[in-house]
């Protein structure tokens, strides 16, 4: 029953959502990071856009900035679930996913 079809299917869907979402989060991870350390080449795409979009409201780019290490910390917790979900999807089991143990740890408490 364990290798069924099914079984199989959920397993390979399970891997390829969390890898995507690896991905994804990875993206955001490197785009945060490049928004951090480039600061200056970041405003002045800002700048570009405002000029092309033809907006006269100057907005607060600082607060675009400062959002940048919010994404930093929440993308580096995507990359980490997900990876660990990869590997949980992989070895079939949920030993690697750190809420499905907590949750059952409490569970059983």
């Amino acid at each position: 029953m364990e290798n069924s079809c099914m079984s199989k299917f959920v397993t390979w869907l399970l891997f390829t959502t969390n890898f995507l979402i690896f991905v994804l989060g990875l993206s955001v991870f490197g785009l945060s990071i490049w928004i951090i350390v480039d600061k200056p080449s970041f405003l002045d795409l800002f700048e570009q856009a405002g000029t092309v979009a033809d907006i006269s409201d100057s907005f607060n780019v600082e607060v675009y900035t400062s959002a940048a290490y919010i994404l930093l910390v929440v993308s580096g917790l995507v990359v980490l679930f997900s990876f660990l979900g990869c590997c949980g999807a992989a070895k079939r089991t949920s030993a690697c996913w750190p809420p499905t143990s907590l949750s059952s740890w409490q569970c059983s408490s």
